[in-house]
């Protein structure tokens, strides 16, 4: 069976931390299934309790060996690269917050100021990643 190596006390509490406070899930709960497993849990028994395949949490497991708490933490996956960078989204939430209800403006200041034009979903999307806003922020309801 595969379990975690007892863990130093250091790294028991950057996990525990990880687990109460991190803001994604699925960081959260890989730190979860390394806490359990270093308690004893079988990787059966994490994977019911967290409601994922057992093979995903023997992976977990094998990456915590590799890289520690960094295996937490998803990779950088392909897609195409964001249109604005992060200057002109902050820009661009700044001209949301002077015209919340219309997004129209905002859109139109940003294509002035960067000479880039998209999709008000694209920027919508790009908002919420690059700078972490929520819908309602962006949507200006």
């Amino acid at each position: 069976m595969k379990f975690v190596n007892p863990l130093p006390q250091q790294d028991k509490n950057a996990l525990t931390q990880v687990y109460e406070n991190h803001s994604n899930h699925r960081v959260r709960q890989r730190a979860h299934a390394i806490l359990l497993s270093a308690r004893g849990y079988k990787i059966p028994d994490i994977s019911a309790l967290l409601e994922s395949h057992r093979d995903r949490v023997s992976a977990w497991i094998d990456r915590w060996h590799e890289k520690g708490v960094d295996g937490l933490y998803d990779q950088p996956r392909s897609g195409r690269p964001m249109i604005y960078n992060t200057d002109e989204l902050t820009y661009f939430k700044n001209a949301v917050d002077k015209h919340p209800q219309q997004l129209g403006l905002a859109k139109a200041d940003l294509e002035q100021y960067s000479g880039k034009t998209s999709s008000e979903n694209t920027l919508k999307r790009a908002l919420k990643k690059a700078l972490g806003t929520v819908g309602s922020d962006v949507d200006g309801r």
